[in-house]
């Protein structure tokens, strides 16, 4: 427990990256990997991780985020964007991934599928996506940034501007400290 403790103290929000440095292949599977197995309700993950590395895009990310460095500095920008909406597909779709992962049928897991479909379907559009962002910050929190701090790698989120789009709710920016 004080390791962690000592770890959220050497964490803070990052303005200024080394990057003649980068995350290591290997670092970088580990998080992504921590962001796969992030807690989120029902388990449904109603989110995309998208790793930038191309320093063109980087570019334009930067005008996104208020041209904040640290987007062409950090050697891995992870973007967190959540679905604006869940349908029947997304959750049969999870439901057969169950299934298969579990070795069962997909209708043992009927009254599951059917509480699902009951609480997300019913939501209006735009509650949907509000719930799917609080599911996405949950990975970027509890997972990304402290898998981050772990490896001894700073993080720190971004919110960039929306442009009238839905869906990116946060940037998250790995890299190495100066």
């Amino acid at each position: 427990m004080n390791t962690y403790i000592e770890n959220l103290n050497w964490r803070y929000a990052t303005k200024l990256f080394d990057n003649s440095k980068s995350v290591s292949e290997e670092e970088l599977n580990k998080i992504l990997e921590a962001i796969q197995l992030s807690a989120s309700s029902y388990g449904l993950q109603p989110y995309k991780i998208l790793v930038v590395e191309d320093k063109e895009l980087k570019e334009k990310l930067k005008l996104a985020a208020f041209n904040q460095p640290q987007l062409t500095d950090a050697s891995h920008i992870l973007i967190f964007a959540n679905y604006t909406s869940i349908d029947e597909n997304y959750i049969n779709t999870y439901i057969e991934n169950i299934a298969e992962t579990r070795n069962t049928t997909s209708d043992n897991l009927k009254g599951f599928k059917n509480m699902l479909t009951g609480s997300i379907l019913n939501l209006k559009s735009e509650d949907q996506n509000q719930w799917a962002a609080k599911q996405t910050y949950i990975a970027l929190a509890t997972n990304a940034v402290r898998t981050g701090i772990v490896a001894g790698l700073n993080a720190v989120g971004i919110k960039t501007k929306s442009n009238g789009v839905q869906g990116s709710n946060g940037i998250s920016i790995f890299g190495c400290l100066n």
